[in-house]
């Protein structure tokens, strides 16, 4: 295949490599979302209180907190796709532990799993996030953002649907042998990852040439500490915000099915589909709302719009429920790819894999503390 100029590449957004990379981002979605939304109410059928409910996604999440780290540091130093690729392997490793069914009572035993399903899950978002950010533009980065996490809305509105659908019709074996079908897919489609190199793509964003390290230099990068050896400087403030909302939408996670079977305040997977609609919707403005406002300003209205959500949702109405999908869906869809964007856009490129890192390591601190304390709370 010719190699393409620069000047011919240059402020294409759906190129191959995107798509494929968006469309897996998809179909990692609907697995990981089903999973989250369906093992909380198992483990609830088989006896268990709300506190291990909230453990099933709650350590899902610390899981994916303590190896993103790593993934990020390894993504700056080894090829992405392959890094991409031993993620889902891992992934699919917790998968198959889930469709043994003399097992399936044990909390203990599916809470292994979904360790295991967390390490590996947080490769594949921490290697996608780097990849797109290597692939797109460097002046359509935060539009190219907008477009990739529409995968997390439609995912978000078919695998919590797709997962209580298929276990409600033939039990939550079926559901997770289904889930294990789609990881092997999956898995599948990756391989051809192997043939497209995003550094050869990032040359279009002409980065600036970093100074080589000096032997003076050396000594001081030993002495860093830990935490600064694995977390971008750069990406902290907005991942700091992020952290704050990732609480919020942990407990919403793991909780809003209980809530709903509890109360009867109608169904689980259209409050989702609702939610995903509304975060469609706030999308097709993207663009423009970027254009015309400043972020901090955007920023704060989404916050405004999370926090409406929460407090609608404690009216026990089934319309509250489902205008409470609309605001929450309003607010989460806006203020996450604008972080996101932000923070690939303030960090050296050469940092891209830790810097993503960093913000998906708050989302992880957030939603597995949330899950969990939310949990005992419960």
């Amino acid at each position: 295949m010719p190699q393409q100029s620069a000047t011919a590449v240059r402020g294409r957004i759906l190129t191959p490599a995107f798509v494929l990379i968006t469309s897996l981002s998809l179909m990692i979605g609907i697995i990981q979302l089903g999973f989250s939304v369906a093992l909380p109410v198992y483990v609830i059928s088989i006896g268990r209180t709300a506190a291990d409910a909230g453990l099933t996604v709650g350590l899902f999440a610390l899981a994916a907190m303590i190896g993103r780290p790593f993934w990020g540091l390894m993504l700056d130093r080894m090829r992405k796709s392959m890094i991409y690729l031993l993620g889902a392997l891992t992934f699919g490793a917790g998968c198959a532990m889930l469709v043994f069914p003399s097992q399936l009572d044990s909390l203990r035993y599916l809470l292994v799993a979904r360790f295991i399903q967390g390490v590996g899950f947080s490769s594949l978002t921490t290697s996608a996030g780097a990849m797109i950010a290597d692939i797109l533009p460097r002046d359509r980065l935060a539009e190219g953002i907008g477009y990739y996490s529409l995968s997390g809305t439609v995912s978000n509105a078919i695998g919590p649907i797709l997962a209580l659908t298929v276990a409600s019709q033939a039990g939550y074996l079926a559901m997770f042998r289904v889930q294990l079908g789609l990881t092997v897919l999956t898995i599948l489609l990756i391989l051809p990852l192997k043939k497209i190199n995003p550094a050869e793509l990032a040359s279009i964003h002409h980065p600036e040439p970093s100074a080589a390290p000096s032997a003076a230099a050396k000594p001081d990068r030993m002495q860093r500490s830990f935490w600064l050896a694995i977390v971008e400087p750069s990406a902290l403030p907005f991942a700091g915000l992020m952290l704050g909302l990732a609480v919020v939408g942990g407990g919403v996670q793991t909780f809003l099915p209980v809530l709903t079977t509890s109360r009867q305040l109608g169904s689980t997977g259209l409050y989702f589909a609702i939610q995903a609609g509304a975060v469609l919707a706030i999308r097709l403005f993207y663009n423009r709302l970027v254009q015309a406002y400043h972020l901090h300003h955007l920023i704060q209205f989404s916050i405004i719009l999370i926090a409406a959500g929460m407090g609608v949702i404690l009216v026990p109405h089934a319309l509250a429920y489902y205008t409470s999908a609309i605001f929450y869906g309003l607010g989460f869809g806006f203020i996450y790819p604008v972080l996101n964007a932000l923070i690939l856009e303030n960090c050296p490129p050469a940092k891209r894999g830790q810097a993503n890192a960093t913000f998906f390591l708050s989302m992880d601190l957030g939603i597995g503390a949330g899950s969990i304390l939310l949990g005992y709370l419960a």
